[in-house]
């Protein structure tokens, strides 16, 4: 028997609705473009998602030198999670979900939103031209099935938003079914929209420009799913593990902007219940595709000070601490009873091109810092939602530095310093992701 290897481990991650309860089902239990809750994460290196457990060991003295002299005992049984990868938008959104603890979100529809109204489904497979073409330079595509309409699939044929040949197939569960494309499409073939597995019901195609989701501070944090798939551990005819309840417990993204082969990356932590503690292993046997979205290279980031530009930023990174935790009670269960949400915390750290003494002076004075940090904006060479557009996020980060140490890079001095993220009621702490996954992917109910 060959050993397995470790490309066959996949992640993906959800937002619960209810604690301990992962989303499932013909609609939330697929893809977020499918119309339900899943996100796939690539992650560098082995996803480290894995069972704990505490096993006791009595100790003591009995006319013996040996220590260990009884058999063990089973403690507490939990689960914690770590993982780390570049940063996609798709499911970076559910992170910051996981960190800040509050989310909103608002569709910007194209201002010829209808593509096509209420057709009905009569063949299989039916194909169809659409009434309006995408403007504004490109559109995600947003598909309502109804009316029996069930268990088949969408294809889409056209030219995307980089003027290049595209198509994409998305699957649509039972029910009347909301899905999305991944690709923005700039304009959509004559035919170039097709049903198939069905023969009855009726779809309506909208335009929509992109989606706005805000993350702000709560006083409580979603809890997310964790699937680890593709682990021989969970045995052979179900090669998944399920980790529910996980409170996020540290998200830190990191953008080295200095490196010439820079990328902007995540990492977070997370502990919640055993896979055993509520819903066990999963019959899994596919792995998600992966966000068709691609990386963002660092120097995407660009930061203004106090409202003025402030290209000086060679390395940047953010840590997001929470103090989640689980919260254990006699109740005659090993596992969490429930969670706790802790007090947040953000710090991080810059390295500056120091060209004056103006930061020193500052953080001499303790001076506030009002920072914008935003990716993916600049020069039109972001990844585009439309010809105009693209996917990009915002951090408003009301800062404090704690000290700053003058270093040397290849000749060139720069300043580091660790700053602290605090409480301003006028220039609140937040992230603002412009993206093309619609806010129900993150657990809510409307767009």
């Amino acid at each position: 028997m060959p050993a397995v290897t470790s490309f066959n481990l996949g992640a993906k991650i959800a937002i619960e609705t209810d604690r301990g309860s992962a989303p499932s089902g013909v609609v939330n239990g697929r893809g977020w473009w499918e119309g339900g809750r899943w996100f796939s994460i690539v992650t560098e290196g082995v996803p480290n998602a894995r069972d704990m457990q505490a096993v006791i060991f009595p100790s003591g003295h009995a006319g013996d030198r040996r220590m260990n002299q009884q058999p063990p005992v089973v403690g507490r049984r939990w689960s914690e999670a770590e993982m780390s990868g570049p940063v996609v938008a798709d499911y970076l959104g559910a992170l910051l979900y996981a960190a800040m603890g509050a989310a909103s979100t608002d569709m910007i529809p194209h201002t010829t939103a209808s593509l096509l109204a209420a057709s009905i489904i009569e063949t299989n497979p039916q194909s169809y031209s659409l009434t309006n073409q995408p403007n504004e330079g490109g559109a995600i595509m947003r598909f309502e099935l109804k009316g029996g309409a069930s268990n088949g699939d969408v294809s889409v044929s056209g030219i995307d938003v980089y003027g290049n040949g595209a198509s994409e197939i998305v699957h649509f569960g039972s029910g009347n079914t909301t899905i999305y494309t991944r690709t923005s499409f700039s304009s959509v073939g004559a035919l170039g929209v097709a049903v198939s597995g069905v023969t009855s019901g009726s779809i309506t195609i909208t335009a929509i420009k992109r989606f706005v989701h805000t993350f702000t501070n709560a006083s409580s944090s979603p809890h997310l799913s964790i699937e680890k798939m593709g682990d021989p551990q969970a045995g052979n005819a179900s090669r998944s593990f399920i980790y529910v309840g996980q409170l996020l417990r540290e998200l830190t993204i990191e953008n080295n902007a200095g490196q010439e082969d820079g990328v902007m990356m995540m990492s977070f932590s997370t502990v919640g219940e055993p896979t055993g503690g509520i819903t066990g292993t999963s019959a899994q046997t596919t792995i998600h595709a992966p966000s068709p979205l691609k990386i963002w290279p660092a120097w995407f980031m660009q930061v203004s000070r106090d409202g003025g530009t402030y290209n000086v930023v060679e390395n940047f990174s953010i840590t997001h601490s929470t103090n989640n935790r689980n919260v254990f009670a006699a109740a005659n269960a090993q596992g969490p009873q429930q969670g706790l949400y802790g007090s947040v915390e953000a710090t991080g750290n810059m390295t500056i091109i120091v060209e004056n003494e103006n930061e020193y002076n500052r953080w001499r004075g303790a001076s506030e810092m009002q920072l914008h940090a935003m990716w993916g904006s600049g020069n039109g060479q972001g990844h585009k939602l439309t010809s105009a557009i693209n996917y990009v996020l915002n951090a408003s980060l009301p800062v404090y530095f704690e000290d700053l140490n003058l270093e040397e890079d290849d000749d060139a001095l720069m300043v580091s310093g660790t700053f602290r993220v605090v409480r301003n009621d006028s220039y609140p702490y937040q992230f603002a992701l412009h993206s093309g996954n619609p806010g129900k992917s993150l657990g809510g109910t409307g767009v």
